[in-house]
C-alpha cells in the first residue's frame, strides 16, 4: 500500500465483491431450487402458473435479452450521440479520462478512475 487512501479503496474493493458473492450465491440457490424459477422456466404446462407453452417461455427469455440490450443502448450509448460536437455527460466512462477508461486493456485496469495512480492490492 503507498498511502491510507489505497488501502480503504482494497477494503472498499472487497467488501464489494463479497457483497455480490453473497447475492450470487442467494440469485444461484433459488434458481436452482425444486420449486424455484427454473422450474417454471424448465416446465411449461397447464399446471405451471407462469409459462403454459414453450414459445411463452422463449418469448419472455427473448424480451428479457432485448430490454437489456435497449438498456444498455440508451444509459451507456445513446448519450454520446445525442448531440453533436458535446462533451461526454459526467457519468459516462469516458468522461475526463478518454485514453484511460475508453480504452481498457489489462494494464490499464487497475488504474484508479479518481487519482490515475495504480492500485497495488491484490483485491482487484
Amino acid at each position: 500500500m503507498t498511502s491510507p487512501d489505497d488501502a480503504d479503496q482494497c477494503r472498499f474493493g472487497l467488501a464489494v465483491s463479497r457483497n455480490i458473492e453473497s447475492i450470487a450465491g442467494e440469485l444461484s440457490a433459488a434458481w436452482d431450487a425444486p420449486d424455484g424459477v427454473a422450474k417454471n422456466w424448465k416446465e411449461p404446462g397447464a399446471a405451471n402458473p407462469v409459462f403454459r407453452t414453450g414459445d411463452e417461455a422463449l418469448q419472455a427469455m427473448i424480451g428479457i435479452f432485448v430490454h437489456g440490450i435497449e438498456t444498455v443502448r440508451d444509459q451507456r450509448v445513446k448519450p454520446f450521440y445525442k448531440g453533436e460536437g458535446k462533451r461526454p455527460p459526467r457519468g459516462s466512462r469516458c468522461y475526463g479520462a478518454p485514453k484511460t477508461l475508453c480504452a481498457p486493456s489489462t494494464e490499464m485496469s487497475r488504474a484508479s478512475p479518481i487519482s490515475g495512480r495504480r492500485r497495488t492490492c491484490a483485491a482487484f
